[in-house]
């Protein structure tokens, strides 16, 4: 009998822990598809890029500017719904791992994708508002007559960089928000696991 209860006690945490890896595996995969997805994207607007900076050296210097901004304009409404898309993934495969959570209860289930929501729609405002104060800046310095092109470049490379901090600041505080959020999950579950016990 005793040999038995050890058997089978040993089966379970063998089996557990494999069970754990699986999950993480599966979320690796995932993950990493999505992350596959993003780079071959990113690729493929870099490719399109450089055809474009081509073209434009063929073009008269009065049409610039507007093809300029048509092309950055094309290539926010693709990265806005290459972005929808991948969410939406994101969204479902969540659902799916909420829908197999036994620790969390339905509010909490109700929260966390709330606060994915929240913040997916936080970003897609910063990004608009972000490409519409660049289309504005580019045009700003493109149509002023007293920079020169030297000085033009040197504004648009300037003010690349200052975008690049605040987007870099507004991931980091979406990141401190997400652990937040983390934590407090965390302790409502500890809490309620030391109340039914």
């Amino acid at each position: 009998m005793v040999k038995k209860t050890t058997i089978i006690l040993m089966a379970a945490v063998l089996t557990l822990p494999s069970a754990a890896w699986a999950k993480r595996a599966e979320n690796q995969a995932f993950h990493q598809g999505q992350k596959t997805e993003r780079q071959a994207h990113h690729t493929q607007q870099k490719a399109e890029n450089k055809e474009f900076r081509t073209s434009l050296k063929e073009m008269p210097k009065d049409q610039k500017t507007g093809a300029i901004v048509a092309h950055r304009d094309q290539q926010f409404s693709e990265n806005k719904a290459f972005r929808e898309e991948q969410h939406n993934e994101n969204i479902d495969f969540l659902n799916q791992k909420l829908a197999n959570n036994t620790k969390l209860t339905e509010a909490q289930k109700a929260e966390i994708l709330s606060h994915r929501q929240t913040q997916y729609q936080e970003n897609v405002a910063f990004r608009d508002n972000r490409h519409a104060g660049n289309v504005d800046y580019f045009n700003q310095i493109a149509n002023d007559p007293n920079l020169t092109p030297a000085q033009k470049k040197e504004a648009l490379k300037t003010h690349r960089a200052e975008q690049k901090d605040l987007t870099q600041q507004h991931f980091e505080e979406q990141k401190s928000e997400n652990k937040a959020f983390r934590d407090q999950v965390h302790q409502e579950n500890q809490a309620n696991d030391q109340t039914t016990q």
